[in-house]
């Protein structure tokens, strides 16, 4: 649930790959569940690699924060 979107591309993981798996473990510890969530693992990396989840409910500086280290790109 916390792999970054490079991680399934043919480039493979670079720098950025840290910093939006950062992301996921900052927004489960601010909001009580991870950004994404289902039982299948390719409609996991669909939403990882396409969708920006909401950091409602997380203070405004540290959700903007945390939706920068989720950023799609």
């Amino acid at each position: 649930r916390y792999a970054a979107p490079e991680m399934f591309q043919p480039s493979g993981p670079v720098v950025a790959s840290d910093l939006y798996s950062l992301g996921c473990v900052a927004h489960e510890l601010f909001t009580g569940r991870p950004p994404h969530v289902s039982d299948s693992p390719w409609e996991l990396i669909a939403l990882h690699g396409k969708s920006h989840p909401s950091c409602s409910g997380i203070p405004d500086r540290l959700g903007k924060w945390v939706s920068r280290l989720l950023a799609p790109r």
